[in-house]
């Protein structure tokens, strides 16, 4: 039925007591399908019996489709049309940027996924890798001081040795034994130190009593008389481990002469860094490359150094020095030049100064 210009509906059917009627206007049942015209890109005109429009805008696109009242049985004539070529360009547009952003998408999330991937592949075969490379260092390491006391065992035991020779062996078989403790003891603090589990009991230590007690034992059981330790008269007073700070200086002193000339003097210092007191030692060997002077407190790393000097360590020396050093509240400084040395400085927190 058509009042107008506006066509109205009226749907019915029969129900329990009566008949049941909806009346409205066409557009009110039409409403819900305009979004999805509006997707398909497509125009629905309606128009009565007579021709003339009771829904939708007039078309003049020849290319549409056309169901008569008949053939629909609804009470006009259907007609269907696109929204033209400029428009289903734009739709086809549309959903190619679409595709094309989601394929770039899926894309970055491939190769970001893939980087991390091959990121965490190559850092196990690194460590792995730094890992055999530690095991063969390790057995080379222990198999030496041991075929020399091996061997030095033997001629005592044999009874081959003079005995203006004496003497000679026995220190001798001291310091291996002694180079082979120390081996033993830097693995167990090592692995007690990788599980967080080192327990430190700390108390008011003197640094320059440590210190000096560490060069001097250490010169004691290395037979080295070219660690030039100069005391300074204030005590630096800190809050240590003295056991452990112990280690980490005797890990620093036997860095600084495996990799420097047996006639070159290793220095050790205590002074005063702005609050905080340092203890430094400094060589005079190859020096320590840019490039490597943060990868060096990594575990199992070993510097070029090391390969053109063809010194033998397990990588784990400066590790469990910095380990230590962080575990004290304190910082260990790395300064080197390639040709000029290295000087390794231990900064803790003082407890008290001048004292």
């Amino acid at each position: 039925m058509s009042v107008g210009s506006r066509g109205f509906v009226t749907v019915w059917r029969a129900i329990p007591g009566g008949t049941g009627a909806i009346a409205g206007s066409v557009e009110t049942f039409m409403k819900p399908l305009e979004i999805i015209m509006r997707n398909l890109q497509v125009r629905v005109t309606l128009e009565d019996p007579g021709g003339r429009l009771s829904w939708g805008l007039p078309s003049t696109n020849a290319d549409r489709i056309s169901r008569t009242n008949h053939e629909t049985g609804l009470p006009w004539t259907l007609r269907v049309t696109d929204y033209g070529p400029a428009a289903a360009r734009k739709a086809w547009a549309s959903r190619r940027n679409l595709l094309s952003t989601g394929f770039g998408l899926m894309v970055l999330v491939i190769t970001v996924a893939s980087y991390f991937v091959f990121r965490a592949i190559n850092r196990e075969l690194t460590v792995a890798r730094l890992q055999s490379n530690f095991v063969g260092a390790v057995s080379h390491e222990f198999r030496t001081p041991l075929t020399a006391m091996s061997h030095l065992t033997e001629m005592l035991e044999e009874g081959r040795a003079t005995d203006d020779r004496l003497p000679h062996y026995y220190r001798a078989l001291g310091r291996e034994t002694r180079r082979l403790q120390r081996m033993v003891e830097s693995l167990l603090d090592f692995g007690r130190l990788e599980a967080g589990r080192p327990v430190y009991h700390l108390e008011d230590t003197s640094a320059s009593d440590l210190v000096r007690r560490v060069v001097d034992e250490f010169q004691a059981g290395s037979d080295v008389s070219r660690l030039e330790f100069q005391a300074p008269s204030d005590r630096f007073l800190v809050r240590v481990d003295s056991e452990a700070i112990a280690l980490a200086l005797r890990n620093l002193l036997d860095n600084a002469l495996k990799y420097s000339p047996e006639s070159s003097p290793v220095q050790v210092r205590v002074a005063d860094r702005a609050g905080l007191t340092g203890i430094s030692v400094q060589d005079l060997g190859l020096g320590i490359p840019t490039g490597e002077q943060r990868e060096v407190f990594r575990k199992f790393v070993r510097g070029t150094a090391a390969k053109t000097l063809n010194v033998k360590g397990t990588g784990i020396g400066l590790s469990i020095a910095d380990l230590i050093v962080r575990a004290h509240g304190g910082r260990l400084e790395l300064h080197s030049q390639p040709g000029q040395g290295c000087r390794f400085t231990v900064l803790l927190p003082s407890h008290s100064s001048h004292q």
